[in-house]
């Protein structure tokens, strides 16, 4: 969006691009509460070949998670909210509350995902 990082909300993709020296993790944010480090937030910067650096504020996604997990979530919220999904206390298990957007984009073949993601 307008040359804008938006976020990295999937914890093995963030593990991903930091190992092959892509992300610069800038710091821990916090996570839901002190005793549970299982959604958390960060700051970091893309590393690419732009000349201006890509900062990212805070950036939050679950820890320990499995894709298909994510992945079945995040494509239901996207379905059963016709893609613009802006839910807030939701609870997975016991952790949360955290929040669901999703953002559409629509084409003339079909309405499909611009962006999903969970926020604290």
């Amino acid at each position: 969006r307008d040359n804008e990082l938006i976020g990295m909300h999937n914890w093995v993709r963030f593990w991903q691009e930091e190992t092959k020296g892509r992300i610069n993790y800038k710091g821990y944010v916090g996570s839901l509460n002190s005793e549970d480090d299982r959604f958390v937030s960060v700051r970091f910067e893309m590393i690419d070949d732009d000349p201006e650096k890509e900062n990212k504020s805070v950036s939050s996604f679950l820890i320990g998670s499995s894709v298909a997990f994510e992945m079945s979530m995040l494509t239901m919220a996207f379905l059963g909210f016709d893609g613009e999904c802006k839910v807030r206390d939701v609870w997975l298990g016991d952790i949360g509350p955290i929040g669901i957007t999703s953002y559409s984009w629509k084409t003339r073949m079909a309405t499909v995902v611009r962006s999903v993601y969970l926020e604290s």
